[in-house]
């Protein structure tokens, strides 16, 4: 991702743009209250940082919150789901709002200053740049896939599972065969041998979430009142983990 910093001076006029003095300001003014992260970022001026499954904070040197990978929204191969302060999010016990973020585009994190004399809008722009897939060999992608694969052959079969999608010449891409962690990657390779005009192939692993629930006592107490059973429960759910692979074939 490719992340910039810009800010304004807000006005009963609108948006004021800042002068030198607001912008030799502005790095001591949104850096995080955390000496120990240290960088000072400087306006209009981008920077680049990795994102993979193990991500939280996106600038955790800033004053400014945007995270990725919250619970119930991990990436699904397409958008990922990013929460970030917004100016009318005062409430901290409220939720963060959140935008989906897809290859190609940009959502922003912005937060007010009230110095008193003056109010500032700073904006965290974060960038998904569009990257170019180039088309690589059947040999290429099961190189690839192999290595990539390599860590979930100590995955147990019961909470991980590895879903596959192949197309063929122009044809959009379809679900194709869902494998255990111990078939893979050698039964998919066997399988597609037997495929013939293939153009695009997306592998994905993901897990078992499995989460327990219980109500709260005063729920309970007036559950068990009126004779109602109120026993814990748990809920699972498939959810996709890590980077989905994906290969356009030559």
């Amino acid at each position: 991702m490719r992340l910039k910093l810009t800010a304004v001076r807000l006005s009963a006029d609108g948006d004021m743009p800042l002068d030198e003095e607001e912008r030799e300001m502005m790095p001591h003014l949104y850096r995080s209250q955390d000496t120990e992260l240290g960088e000072e970022r400087q306006l209009d001026q981008w920077w680049e940082i990795e994102v993979d499954e193990e991500t939280g904070k996106l600038a955790p040197e800033l004053d400014i919150e945007a995270w990725v990978n919250s619970y119930g929204d991990s990436y699904d191969g397409k958008t990922l789901t990013v929460h970030h302060d917004m100016p009318t999010h005062t409430d901290p016990t409220e939720s963060y709002p959140t935008s989906q973020l897809a290859m190609g585009g940009e959502v922003e994190a912005q937060k007010n200053y009230d110095l008193g004399t003056a109010i500032y809008r700073v904006s965290l722009h974060i960038s998904w740049p569009k990257q170019e897939r180039k088309a690589v060999s059947l040999e290429q992608a099961f190189d690839e896939l192999s290595q990539a694969a390599a860590k979930w052959s100590n995955y147990d079969d019961a909470s991980y599972e590895i879903r596959t999608a192949i197309a063929h010449g122009p044809l959009v891409a379809l679900e194709y065969v869902t494998y255990k962690p111990s078939q893979f990657p050698g039964q998919f390779f066997e399988d597609l041998r037997e495929e013939q005009g293939l153009s695009y192939i997306a592998v994905q692993l993901y897990y078992l979430h499995e989460e327990w629930h219980s109500h709260s006592d005063d729920y309970i107490d007036a559950a068990k009142a009126h004779g109602e059973e109120c026993d814990d429960w748990c809920t699972k759910a498939w959810c996709p983990s890590g980077e989905k692979q994906m290969y356009e074939i030559e």
